[in-house]
């Protein structure tokens, strides 16, 4: 009996350092040339990263290494458009290539890494 109590406490306590290490875990630095795009915070707008094109932004997080990237041009306007892990997109003005995506267990901690070139 005493031995089933043992390893059910190691099962529990294993578990519980698992669930920490996930609550606590964050994204590794981006790349790199890369730049990182996080989601925005309830209420807020996305958060639009600049560059001479225009600006993107992570929109949403879709699961199975797919994301909804925002993107507007200089002159305006603007679209969203799905994305896959190591797919390459027009932009305006470039092109825009998912090297990494971050779903982590915190949402608030989730990202993703692009490469963002110009002609």
């Amino acid at each position: 009996m005493r031995v089933w109590a043992a390893v059910a406490g190691l099962v529990v306590l294993a578990g519980v350092v698992f669930a920490l290490a996930r609550y606590s875990a964050a994204p590794p630095p981006a790349g790199p040339g890369a730049v990182r795009l996080t989601l925005s915070r309830p209420g807020l707008p996305p958060l639009q990263h600049p560059y001479p094109g225009g600006a993107v932004s992570l929109n949403a997080m879709l699961g199975g290494g797919d994301v909804l990237i925002g993107m507007r041009g200089t002159a305006g306007g603007g679209r969203e458009v799905r994305v896959s892990e190591g797919q390459t997109v027009e932009v305006p003005g470039g092109r825009l290539r998912l090297v990494g995506v971050w779903d982590m267990w915190r949402r608030d901690r989730d990202a993703v890494d692009v490469v963002l070139s110009t002609p």
